[in-house]
């Protein structure tokens, strides 16, 4: 395992920014403001490359053509 990031904050939230594909465990720890701390929660996800797209439209334009990726539902 390689640890990716450590963090204190006192917000109810925090946010990774460009992990790249893998498997993860995200561990998190509460901290009071006298220092307790509670038990640790962990949590493991994978983050795995996006679906092709099932079809591609293209659009035609004035010297130019868009592309546009459609998902399978």
């Amino acid at each position: 395992e390689r640890l990716v990031s450590t963090a204190r904050t006192t917000e109810t939230t925090y946010r990774f920014r460009q992990l790249a594909l893998g498997n993860y465990r995200l561990t998190v720890r509460a901290v009071n403001a006298w220092g307790q701390q509670g038990d640790p929660a962990s949590v493991s996800f994978r983050i795995a490359a996006p679906a092709a797209p099932s079809r591609i439209e293209l659009t035609p334009g004035y010297f130019q053509i868009t592309a546009t990726p459609h998902l399978a539902v």
